[in-house]
Order: C-alpha cells, then sequence, then structure tokens
C-alpha cells in the first residue's frame, strides 16, 4: 500500500466518531508522519503558515468532538494550515500536561464563551394601573359596592337624560361594546386562566379601558361634549364582571 493510499484509509478511520480522542490524535499524528514523508510538490508545501488565520489562541482550553467534554486541553501552538485537506492543525496539552500532537481545527471545540460588548438597558419597572369609581379604588370595593354603585348611577342617568337625536344612538353603542366585551372576557377558559391569573386580569382591565376610549371617540364623531364619566358608566358592569373574575382566580 503506497503512503498516499495508507493517508486516505487512516482519514477514514479518524472521522469514526465512536474512537476516543486519544485514539483520532494518534491517527492523525500518524497521517501528518505520512504526509511528511510524501514527495513535496513543487511551488506548494504541505504546511503554510499563511493560508489561514488560526480559530484558536495559543493557552486557550478547549475539548475535543469526538471525546468527552469533562476532559480538556489546552492549545499548545498552531501548527499550520494543511494544503491537501483545507484545515488548520494545532498542538494541544491535556490535563496532565502531556503533548497531543496533529489535531484537526474541526475536531477541536472552545470551551471560553465569548462576552457580550453590547450594554445591557435598564428594565423599566411596570407601573401598576388603578381604575377608580366614585372616587374610590376599583380594587378596594366589593362586588356587593360596585353592583349598588352602577344601579345608582344607571338610575341617575335614566332621570337626566337629555333628549337628543343622537343619544340612543350612543346608548346602544355603549350596550354593545359591553357586551362584546364581556363575551371577549367570557370566551376564555378557566383551565387558560389559572395559567396566569393576575395577566388575564390585567388584560380585561385594559379591554375595559379600550373600550372606553372607543366610546369616547365615537361621542365625539356624533358631535356630542365627550364626558368620561358616563361613558365609565356605561362600561361599569365591565369593571363588576372583572372584580368577580378576581376574586374567584386571584383573591
Amino acid at each position: 500500500m503506497t503512503n498516499s493510499e495508507q493517508i486516505q484509509d487512516l482519514k477514514k478511520k479518524a472521522q469514526n466518531k465512536s474512537l476516543p480522542a486519544s485514539a483520532v490524535a494518534a491517527l492523525n499524528k500518524r497521517i501528518a508522519e505520512l504526509e511528511k514523508s510524501e514527495p513535496k510538490k513543487s511551488g506548494s508545501t504541505k504546511l503554510n503558515k499563511s493560508k489561514t488565520k488560526p480559530k484558536f489562541k495559543e493557552g486557550e482550553k478547549v475539548y475535543l468532538k469526538a471525546g468527552d467534554k469533562d476532559e480538556t486541553y489546552t492549545i499548545r501552538q498552531s501548527l499550520g494550515w494543511n494544503k491537501e485537506i483545507g484545515i488548520n492543525i494545532y498542538g494541544l496539552k491535556d490535563a496532565k500536561g502531556d503533548d497531543v500532537s496533529h489535531v484537526y481545527e474541526s475536531e477541536i471545540v472552545s470551551l471560553e464563551k465569548k462576552k457580550s460588548t453590547k450594554a445591557e438597558k435598564p428594565k423599566k419597572e411596570k407601573t401598576k394601573t388603578s381604575y377608580k369609581a366614585a372616587g374610590k379604588d376599583v380594587d378596594e370595593m366589593d362586588c356587593e359596592e360596585l353592583e349598588k354603585l352602577f344601579a345608582e348611577r344607571k338610575d341617575k342617568a335614566k332621570k337626566s337624560e337629555k333628549k337628543s337625536k343622537t343619544r340612543p344612538v350612543i346608548e346602544k353603542i355603549v350596550s354593545n361594546v359591553a357586551t362584546a366585551t364581556k363575551q371577549a372576557i367570557d370566551s376564555v377558559s378557566a383551565e387558560d386562566i389559572k395559567k396566569n391569573p393576575k395577566k388575564f386580569i390585567e388584560k380585561c382591565m385594559n379591554a375595559e379601558k379600550s373600550g372606553e376610549a372607543f366610546i369616547g371617540d365615537l361621542k365625539s364623531l356624533l358631535g356630542e361634549e365627550y364626558d368620561k364619566s358616563e361613558v365609565s358608566e356605561g362600561m361599569e358592569k365591565i369593571l363588576i364582571h372583572i372584580k368577580k373574575l378576581k376574586e374567584k382566580y386571584v383573591d
């Protein structure tokens, strides 16, 4: 068998990932010895240090793909570029300080993690949104208080209702928005709510707030002066419904 044939045979054996790292290193060393004994081709050499920049630095901690990840090595030096197979070759030192020569770059993995140079952005603190009714925080009121307040406001609104062409339209819009919001909230299953009840309640409150804003925009479109308290009254039953859900799943 010629040197070239032996080299090709050994290369195939070195690619066997079931071999221990020491066996792969020994095969690579034998391949390098055979390559040195091959007749040099004119105008080129087997190792060319100017071909590519070595990926690993001297002193860097590494492990071998074919070996145990807990078995670490240190890069002793770069032995140059192997032109025939197109790869850098290294000399290593094992944990005992023994030399392991002619290891291919593709078989080496660095243990050193690259540190991020980007400065971490400071996290913004979340501010709790409070919702008030009759000057009190909704979270501090129980369901009976909210229902009573809602009934009082509804009765008061009926007594002081002003006749106008747009009034019935607004009442219908408020009712539809409130009903749609409640249906959307009720469409979430109890199983999904229990996964993160606080987040669910927060989303419900945001939906109620968005509904109020939407109604306010429509009142303005219809030529009526925006009255935030009037819109809040129309959506108050949603707050009562959310309060009940909060007591059931969070409190």
